[in-house]
């Protein structure tokens, strides 16, 4: 093995390292965080998926409203977490969505006021008060867009499964995307992407 290579490794190993240990931070902070007789954690899914007992209310306040297919990968961060460290969990995971949803550009200076300032606005420090899951939606839409950028309809459909995890924010951007890629795509990749996507929401509706 090289030095260059052991450089690398040894540099993702310390990244990796960091982010354990920010998700540990977080969890650890949220955990503790006094949440009775506030409106903080208002939208705090997690008590609807604990230990896989998925609990379904759509027209009720207390329950599930999500589509099931949507809030599959979220099942296991319920099912190992108490509800306040998942929603630490979902805090860095939405933080560190959102940095990535910045497009880098220089000066760097300007880059990273940018991601400050995309950090500490109003409707994000919002999304970490109430517990919601618009880091899941960007992350969605992230996806949505590498997947139809290069034509790949398993990242398209997988970003479109995930992004529709709050059907009434992205319903509109979803048949725009369906006009575009009915217009840019071949039968072939657009039928495969069409496919998939409604394997994985018949079978998480059953």
């Amino acid at each position: 093995m090289t030095h260059l290579n052991r450089y690398t490794l040894l540099s993702y190993a310390l990244i990796a390292f960091a982010l354990v240990l920010a998700a540990a931070v977080f969890i650890s902070t949220f955990q503790r965080l006094p949440t009775e007789g506030t409106r903080l954690g208002i939208d705090n899914i997690f008590y609807a998926l604990e230990n896989w007992d998925i609990q379904y209310s759509p027209t009720g306040r207390d329950g599930l409203k999500n589509p099931p297919w949507s809030v599959l990968p979220l099942i296991p961060i319920g099912t190992l977490l108490e509800r306040k460290a998942a929603w630490g969990l979902l805090v860095f995971l939405t933080i560190g969505i959102t940095i990535l949803s910045v497009p880098q550009f220089r000066p760097r200076w300007r880059y990273w006021l940018a991601v400050f300032l995309a950090v500490v606005s109003f409707p994000s420090l919002r999304n970490i008060a109430d517990a919601n899951l618009e880091g899941i939606l960007i992350a969605g839409v992230l996806l949505v867009m590498a997947g139809f950028n290069r034509k790949n309809p398993l990242i398209l459909a997988l970003g479109v499964l995930v992004a529709t995890i709050k059907p009434q924010s992205v319903s509109l951007m979803m048949i725009v995307l369906a006009v575009y890629v009915l217009q840019t795509w071949s039968v072939r990749n657009w039928l495969t992407c069409g496919v998939m996507t409604a394997a994985v929401v018949i079978a998480a509706m059953l």
